[in-house]
């Protein structure tokens, strides 16, 4: 299939493919600038459009979009948190995949704090991998569990949580699968 001819990265032009994107993707300010850098860089070399303009159309879209709330770092970082704590991610891991996102540390961390607002949420996330990965409890008998311990351990450490938070995970009562 042959690829679609580049368009002059106008302000309008930069504008419908930002919401096109965002109606496709969660984004944050960083991937919307970056998705929308591609098409100027697209411009620029093959209809020679000026990258000063183009970078100061980027800008004045992101603007416009911050403005009209479509685009919020702290409200994606938030939806991102929830999504991940569900699927047992660590504290840790949540702060990598945002931070390779483009969500500033800062953001990052007030959004944790917003979203693990009573702090059981690490331990929570952590008996949820221990359900998901089959570990500790939901191992068949007690010699496995035993012989697996430090590996499940290990397992749980690798995906960033600490040993004490590991270590509950593995012997907590609300980690038992129900018999």
């Amino acid at each position: 299939m042959a690829r679609r001819k580049a368009k002059k990265a106008t302000a309008a032009y930069l504008e419908r493919v930002a919401l096109w994107y965002l109606s496709r993707y969660p984004g944050s300010i960083a991937r919307v600038t970056q998705a929308l850098n591609k098409r100027v860089r697209r411009s620029v070399t093959e209809l020679d459009s000026d990258p000063v303009v183009g970078a100061a159309n980027v800008a004045a879209v992101i603007a416009k979009l911050q403005a009209a709330n479509l685009l919020d770092d702290a409200r994606f970082a938030r939806s991102r948190i929830r999504t991940m704590r569900a699927r047992g991610k660590s504290a840790r891991a949540i702060a990598a995949t945002l931070r390779r996102q483009g969500i500033a540390a800062h953001v990052t961390e007030q959004a944790l704090l917003e979203v693990d607002e009573h702090g059981h949420c690490e331990l929570a996330a952590a008996i949820e991998m221990v359900r998901r990965k089959r570990l500790g409890w939901h191992r068949s008998s007690d010699e496995e569990r035993a012989l697996y311990r430090s590996k499940d351990l290990g397992k749980l450490a690798r995906a960033g949580f600490s040993y004490a938070v590991a270590q509950q995970a593995l012997v907590s009562e609300t980690a038992r699968p129900q018999r």
